[in-house]
């Protein structure tokens, strides 16, 4: 699973919790300082006629807060109002306390960034480009850190390609009680996901048919697993070892795992409760530890990047984190499970597997309604995989 619905699920939980405690939650952008501030605040700090955060609170005979001028207009000025100083100073607190705890994170990001983290100095480039977070645009700022983020992945690749020196990890052995336990569990919710009589099949799929996919990914995983596409990997991996990269719940990689698949399964960022195990580890370091037992990669909906969705506006398109950990592994075969043309992997991506590789199979399971899923296996075409350039944007 791709780890930004990981987190973007992690979110939404929190979410529910918090508007139960407090009987609903509402979005406010707050300009602090010169910089702006994005903060989740319930109901009572906004005006209940223009749903607008309160600025001048003014509080009734019926004891009901209002922004003063919205009230003035809606009633005019012949009832008694006065102003409402505990909810004025308790939202105060609140905008004060956010500001402070983002200053402290964008000056720990920046200090992360100035050891050469990687990661960190692409999160503040993309800060610094949108204006916002808490920090003020600055573009020039902005493109000197991604240059220094291309820098560091081709330096990284080159080591990694250029590496000869074999690596000590030991491939995992899983207890096959457990996979047999976690691969009934699985069958039990796809089979309650696909009893779903109102699914639509593809770019036909409706809201309801979305609500009940989402409710089967928040349990199983983005993909969902066929016996078909199990078979169809089975019978072109044979006794070759997989690299699954963001694995995530590793729902179709557990089902190859029973099947006596070898396989290893590695996350960025792990969730809790996996169907087999998942090793923290982000794709350049899955790469560089696993690569020399495993000749064959796997990506179940590897992460979306295009010029609108993967970068701010106006931003240069990232290169593409898949695309980076394929060319530094050199894999003899590739596997991905994803959406035809839609939200999966990117431009660079497809680049890289045209020049490089050819597509030996594919497979959409007939009649599995409201799945986007579909599997296609990759054969390299040359002893060593060469590099496409960045899509830039137009």
């Amino acid at each position: 699973m791709n780890s930004f619905y990981i987190k973007y699920l992690k979110y939404k939980k929190k979410y529910s919790k918090i508007k139960k405690q407090v009987g609903g939650m509402r979005e406010a952008i707050i300009q602090r300082k010169g910089r702006f501030i994005s903060l989740l605040l319930p109901d009572n700090f906004f005006c209940p006629l223009s749903k607008e955060l309160l600025v001048d609170p003014v509080i009734n005979h019926e004891g009901i807060t209002f922004e003063r001028s919205n009230f003035l207009v809606k009633f005019g000025d012949g009832q008694t109002i006065i102003p409402n100083m505990a909810v004025k100073q308790a939202l105060e607190e609140l905008i004060e306390d956010a500001y402070i705890k983002k200053e402290e994170e964008i000056r720990a990001l920046q200090v992360k960034a100035a050891t050469g983290n990687v990661q960190a100095k692409n999160d503040l480039a993309l800060k610094y480009l949108s204006g916002k977070d808490y920090l003020e645009k600055n573009v020039d700022r902005a493109m000197e850190l991604f240059g220094e983020v291309s820098l560091a992945s081709q330096e990284q690749i080159s080591s990694l390609l250029d590496s000869k020196s074999p690596s000590h990890a030991s491939f995992p052995v899983y207890d096959q009680h457990k996979l047999r336990e976690s691969v009934e569990k699985i069958n039990a919710l796809t089979r309650g996901c696909l009893s779903y009589s109102g699914f639509k099949k593809g770019p036909d799929m409706d809201w309801p048919t979305m609500q009940k996919r989402q409710e089967y990914c928040s349990k199983c995983g983005w993909s969902i697993p066929s016996t078909a596409v199990t078979n169809k990997i089975v019978e072109h991996v044979g006794k070759d070892c997989v690299l699954s990269l963001a694995a995530g719940m590793a729902s179709q990689e557990t089902l190859l795992a029973a099947r006596g698949v070898k396989i290893v399964c590695t996350d960025v960022d792990p969730p809790r409760e996996s169907f087999m195990p998942v090793e923290r580890l982000n794709n350049d370091q899955a790469v560089a530890k696993w690569r020399p037992q495993c000749e064959v990669a796997m990506l179940v909906w590897p992460e979306y990047i295009c010029k609108d969705f993967g970068a701010p506006r106006d931003a240069p398109v990232p290169d593409c984190h898949t695309y980076l950990a394929l060319l530094a592994g050199n894999f003899k075969k590739i596997i991905i499970i994803g959406e035809v043309q839609g939200c999966t992997g990117s431009e660079q991506l497809e680049d890289f597997l045209t020049k490089n590789y050819r597509e030996v199979a594919e497979e959409w399971p007939p009649n599995w309604p409201g799945i986007h899923d579909y599997l296609r296996i990759f054969l390299r075409k040359t002893d060593k995989v060469v590099a496409v350039p960045k899509p830039k944007n137009d």
